[in-house]
């Protein structure tokens, strides 16, 4: 159950910061 939080809340953190560090380059 953790795993599965876990797993979720770094694929959105990861999103974010992807979109967060293209978005002045765009």
């Amino acid at each position: 159950m953790y795993s599965s939080m876990f797993i979720i809340f770094s694929d959105i953190t990861m999103n974010i910061f992807i979109t967060v560090f293209f978005k002045p380059h765009f």
